[in-house]
């Protein structure tokens, strides 16, 4: 339900815009032609209407119960800045992941990871990256890492 209301929000153009707006505020939900606010939702995955929200330069995904791995339609997010993704239960990044350029803060942690795609060391113009409280490969971090030299790495 809440997916819809934020996702009727972006569909409408006129007074119906104004209302769905104000309805996702009172659900909790923040959202703005740029940002879209899903943390503390107790979501168990995304509504992949989501990822047609092409303006989107900041999204929270934060403290849900979303697990496996983010839909790799995340890709169509091309001008996203900020991921918040961390409390929730992912296992696995979508090596997608690593064709958002505009990326320059992504924040995973605490989560479940085990792995990390090497490709995640293409995101140039990342600045922090957050992967604390997993349980990651040092081996694939280490390759990222030498890929993003001015990438600030928070692991612990």
């Amino acid at each position: 339900m809440l997916s819809f209301l934020v996702l009727s929000a972006c569909s409408f153009n006129n007074q119906e815009e104004a209302s769905e707006i104000n309805n996702t505020k009172q659900a909790g939900v923040n959202y703005n032609n740029t940002n879209l606010d899903l943390s503390h939702q107790n979501l168990s995955s995304l509504n992949s209407d989501i990822f047609n929200m092409k303006n989107l330069e900041s999204l929270d995904i934060s403290y849900n119960n979303i697990s496996d791995t983010l839909p790799s339609q995340i890709t169509n997010l091309q001008n996203l800045k900020v991921l918040k993704a961390n409390n929730n239960n992912f296992t696995n990044l979508p090596a997608e992941l690593s064709q958002i350029n505009s990326l320059e803060i992504l924040d995973l942690s605490n989560n479940k990871l085990t792995g990390l795609p090497h490709e995640l060391g293409n995101l140039k113009n990342l600045k922090s990256f957050n992967l604390s409280g997993n349980d990651y490969s040092s081996q694939d971090l280490e390759l990222i890492r030498q890929k993003l030299p001015n990438t600030e790495f928070i692991l612990n």
